[in-house]
C-alpha cells in the first residue's frame, strides 16, 4: 500500500498491513514531523517488508535519530528501502541511522540512499561497521554520492563491506566523493571478500580515478569467483586508453560473467575503447548480455569496427546494447561494425543508439539490408537523429527491409524530426497502419 502525503496516512488502515510503501518527497517535513511519521511507522508492528521514501524535506540528525529509533522496533522486517537524498544528515545522523538498523537482525535486504548530505568519512566508516552486524544480510544497495566521504572514508567502508560473508547482491553509488585510486583499490579490495557475491553494481563517477585504480579495480574483482552480474560506472574520471585496455583485460579473465554492463562517457579514451573486451586470447566469452555505454569518447569508424571485432568472440550474446552517441562515426563505421557482429548467431536483441554522428542517407539503407540478416532478432532499437540523414525515402526503405525479420517482435525507430518533418511522420505513421505493423514504435 503507498501513501503519498502525511496527511492521509491512516494508522489503523496500515497497522495490518505486512507490506509498506510510503512516499513522502519533496515535502519539508521537519525533525518533528518525521519523528511523528516514525511513531507511527512503528506501530505496525506486523510489516516485513517497508518502502519509506524521504528524500528532499528537511531532516536533520536529530529527525534520524528519532526515525530510526522508531524503525528499530519492527522486528519482523525483512526487507528494508530508505530514500533520504538531500536533506540535512551529517556524519553522526547517518551513524545512528546505521546503529539502529543493525538492532534488525532478520534483515535479508537492505536498500540506503542518502545522496547529496552531509556526511564524512568517520561517519561512512561508522555506518559500514554497524550493517555489517547484519549476519542475514544476501542483498545490500547504498547510495552516498555527492557527500565529503573521500579516500579514508571509502576505504575504511570497503573494510566493513568484507565482513558481510553473506551477500550476494551488492550495488554502491559513490559517485562524486573524490576517492582517487587509494580509494577504489581499497573498496573493491573489501569487496572482494564477498566471495557469494552474484550481482555486483559500481557506480564510481567523477572520483579522479586515474589507470592505476582501474587496473587494481579489475584485479579485485577476478577474485569474485561466483560473479554472473556485473556493472561498472567510470564516467567523466581521469582513465587513459591504456588504461581501458588493461581494466578490459583483467575483466574479460572473469569467465563467470555473463551479464556486464560498462559505462565509459566522456574519457576522450579514442580507440581504446576498442580493447574494452579483451584481446584476441581471451575474451568475455560466456557473456550472454553486454550493455556498453561510450558516449563522446571519439572512438571514430576503425574504433567502431575494432570492437565489433571483439564483440563477436562473445559467441553465446542473446542482448547487444551500444550507446555511441557523438563519436565521429560514419556509414563505414557502422557497416563493418554490423558485419562482425554476423559471428553472434544467438543475437536476439540488439539496440544502438548512434546520435550525433555523421551517418548519411545511403548509409542508413544500407545498414537496413545488414541488420535484417540477424535472422533469431526480436527486439531491435536503433536512435539515429542529428545525423546526416534527410531523405524520407532513406528512412522508409531501411523501415521496410527491417520489417521483412520474421522473429522481430518490437521495433524502436528514432529518425529524428529533422529527418522526416510532420508530412514523412504522416506518412510513414499511415504506411505502417497500412501493413498492421503495430510492433513498430516511431519516436520523432
Amino acid at each position: 500500500m503507498e501513501y503519498k502525503y502525511l496527511k492521509n496516512l491512516n494508522t489503523h488502515s496500515i497497522q495490518t498491513q505486512d507490506h509498506l510503501e510510503l512516499e513522502f518527497n519533496g515535502l519539508y517535513l521537519n525533525d518533528e514531523e518525521t519523528e511523528i511519521l516514525g511513531k507511527e511507522i512503528s506501530s505496525c508492528k506486523n510489516v516485513s517488508k517497508l518502502s519509506l521514501k524521504l528524500s528532499y524535506n528537511c531532516i536533520s540528525d536529530s529527525g534520524m535519530q528519532y526515525l530510526s529509533n522508531e524503525l528499530s522496533q519492527l522486528s519482523n522486517l525483512t526487507s528494508l528501502i530508505l530514500h533520504l537524498n538531500g536533506n540535512q544528515i551529517s556524519g553522526e545522523g547517518v551513524y545512528i541511522l546505521g546503529k539502529n538498523i543493525s538492532k534488525l537482525i532478520n534483515l535479508t535486504h537492505l536498500t540506503v540512499f542518502v545522496n547529496d548530505n552531509q556526511i564524512n568519512a568517520e561517519g561512512t566508516q561508522k555506518f559500514g561497521e554497524e550493517i555489517s552486524k547484519l549476519s542475514n544480510l544476501i542483498q545490500l544497495s547504498v547510495s552516498l554520492s555527492f557527500n565529503s566521504i573521500g579516500t579514508l572514508g571509502i576505504s575504511q567502508f570497503g573494510q566493513a563491506l568484507s565482513l558481510c560473508s553473506n551477500l550476494t547482491e551488492l550495488s554502491l553509488f559513490t559517485s562524486g566523493n573524490y576517492m582517487g585510486d587509494q580509494g577504489v583499490a581499497a573498496l573493491t579490495e573489501g569487496i572482494s571478500k564477498c566471495v557469494k557475491l552474484k550481482s555486483l553494481i559500481l557506480y564510481l563517477l567523477k572520483n579522479e580515478i586515474s589507470d592505476e585504480g582501474c587496473i587494481k579495480l579489475a584485479l579485485n574483482i577476478r577474485q569474485l569467483q561466483e560473479l554472473n552480474q556485473f556493472g561498472l560506472y567510470l564516467n567523466n574520471n581521469l582513465i587513459t586508453p591504456q588504461g581501458i585496455e588493461n581494466l578490459g583485460k583483467e575483466l574479460a579473465q572473469c569467465i563467470s560473467i555473463k551479464d556486464i554492463s560498462l559505462w565509459f562517457d566522456s574519457l576522450s579514451i579514442g580507440k581504446g575503447t576498442a580493447n574494452l573486451l579483451g584481446n584476441e586470447e581471451m575474451g568475455f566469452l560466456n557473456l550472454t548480455s553486454l550493455k556498453l555505454s561510450v558516449k563522446n569518447n571519439q572512438i571514430g569508424n576503425d574504433g567502431l569496427a575494432q570492437m565489433g571485432h571483439n564483440i563477436s568472440k562473445c559467441k553465446y550474446l542473446q542482448s547487444l546494447v551500444l550507446y555511441l552517441n557523438h563519436n565521429g562515426i560514419q556509414d563505414s563505421g557502422i557497416q563493418d561494425f554490423i558485419d562482425q557482429l554476423y559471428l553472434c548467431k544467438d543475437l536476439s536483441s540488439l539496440s544502438l543508439y548512434i546520435s550525433q554522428n555523421s551517418v548519411s542517407d545511403q548509409g542508413l539503407v544500407e545498414l537496413g539490408t545488414k541488420i535484417n540478416k540477424f535472422a533469431k532478432l526480436s527486439n531491435l532499437v536503433l536512435y539515429i537523429d542529428c545525423n546526416e540523414i534527410f531523405e524520407y525515402n532513406s528512412i522508409n526503405s531501411f523501415i521496410q527491409e527491417t520489417l521483412k525479420i520474421e522473429n522481430l517482435n518490437n521495433f524502436t525507430f528514432r529518425p529524428g524530426s529533422h529527418s522526416l518533418g510532420l508530412n514523412g511522420s504522416q506518412r510513414l505513421k499511415k504506411m505502417l497502419k497500412r501493413k498492421g505493423k503495430r510492433l513498430v514504435q516511431l519516436i520523432i
